[in-house]
């Protein structure tokens, strides 16, 4: 098994996650972590990340924080810390009007997570809350 961690904020848990560049090179976004934000989609990234797209996906209708119908892309994104590295749908859309915390740029949803053999939140001994992702493999 390998586990990575990730500090929690007060208003919520949060996620470094690599997304590779299709020219080469990688950018690390923070991402909110949101279990109920299902679907098709994995992320939702700001516009600005709309070079880390691989390839186009048909656009879809959402609701919830996000309203109607929104620009989705193929991402190739990783967690360092743990080898692990997937292709996900990313929905790119003006995240300014979104309730994320200071030094977030998008969020994650459970899509994503269910990747991983567990995920949660978790407190250390000393006290401090913190955010796992676990897979099979070390």
């Amino acid at each position: 098994m390998a586990i990575a961690h990730f500090p929690s904020f007060d208003d919520g848990d949060a996620l470094d996650v690599g997304f590779l560049k299709p020219q080469g090179g990688e950018l690390t976004l923070r991402l909110l972590v949101d279990s109920g934000f299902t679907g098709q989609s994995c992320f939702v990234l700001p516009v600005n990340a709309n070079g880390l797209a691989h390839a186009a996906v048909p656009s879809a209708e959402v609701a919830g924080a996000l309203q109607g119908v929104q620009k989705r892309v193929v991402v190739s994104c990783r967690i360092a810390d743990l080898s692990f590295a997937v292709a996900a749908i990313a929905i790119i859309a003006d995240t300014s009007g979104l309730a994320l915390p200071v030094g977030v740029q998008g969020i994650v949803g459970l899509r994503f997570l269910r990747h991983f053999r567990r995920w949660g939140a978790e407190q250390t001994a000393v006290g401090a809350w913190r955010f796992f992702l676990e897979t099979d493999t070390a």
